[in-house]
């Protein structure tokens, strides 16, 4: 009978380079590629539970590897991919627009529990059953608050 260490090391034969290639389009750097690879899968083992139960090995393991990259450009550039979007939307090309100017944006935009969501989920990386649990909702109220919130912040800042 095959061992759970085995299992993930199989997985892990199995995924390592198709996480790496997902990755590797969104991180010019060869070595902070393979650093996001190996957190994705540290991170895949200390969630093994949530990973395994997931029915989608793979998407999870994209979904992680999308979070780490987010995680990454969070600490390195000040930004993060979700708000270049809005960025992109606005028009707005300065390089140096600072995550901090955002996060007062949002704040304004936001009441403070939706601020929280906000942060948890695209910078901090939770999941929305995370955020679901710590908050004592249900995960399809985080899901439709993300979406709402979404539409919010784009129609407020286009005007």
């Amino acid at each position: 009978m095959e061992t759970e260490e085995q299992k993930f090391e199989a997985l892990y034969r199995e995924g390592a380079e198709k996480v790496r290639v997902y990755v590797r389009k969104k991180v010019p750097d060869r070595e902070l590629t393979e650093d996001i690879v190996q957190e994705v899968f540290c991170v895949a083992w200390r969630k093994r539970g949530e990973f395994t139960a997931s029915g989608n090995p793979m998407g999870w393991l994209i979904r992680a590897a999308k979070f780490k990259i987010l995680e990454q450009y969070h600490r390195t550039e000040g930004g993060s991919q979700v708000l270049e979007e809005f960025d992109e939307r606005l028009g707005i090309l300065e390089p140096g627009y600072a995550i901090a100017e955002w996060m007062e944006i949002l704040e304004d935009l936001l009441d403070q529990c939706n601020y929280r969501i906000f942060q948890d989920y695209f910078l901090r990386g939770f999941t929305m059953k995370e955020i679901a649990e710590q908050k004592g909702m249900k995960e399809n109220n985080i899901r439709i608050r993300l979406y709402r919130m979404k539409k919010r912040l784009i129609s407020q800042l286009e005007d």
